[in-house]
């Protein structure tokens, strides 16, 4: 979930795992969000159970979703420094 809070600052929370057990957390940071926004997925490249790969991942001052994987995604990195 990545949401705008109060004060215009950009928040992010992410867990691995099944979102049902991740919205209590996520209602008590967002709480004052004006505007929130999710993505839920079944991992498609290493293990469900990292946080490393659950989404959203902070990229360039914002936070990037997508479905399913993205083969080049080392190239992307380097080319952006993320």
């Amino acid at each position: 979930m990545a949401w705008i809070d109060r004060h215009d600052k950009l928040c992010m929370y992410r867990e691995a795992g099944p979102i049902c057990e991740s919205l209590q957390k996520v209602m008590r940071y967002a709480r004052d969000a004006k505007m929130l926004i999710g993505h839920t997925r079944w991992a498609t490249r290493g293990s469900p159970f990292n946080p490393m790969n659950a989404h959203p991942h902070a990229s360039l001052g914002g936070y990037v979703v997508h479905n399913g994987t993205i083969p080049w995604f080392e190239q992307i990195v380097e080319e952006h420094e993320l």
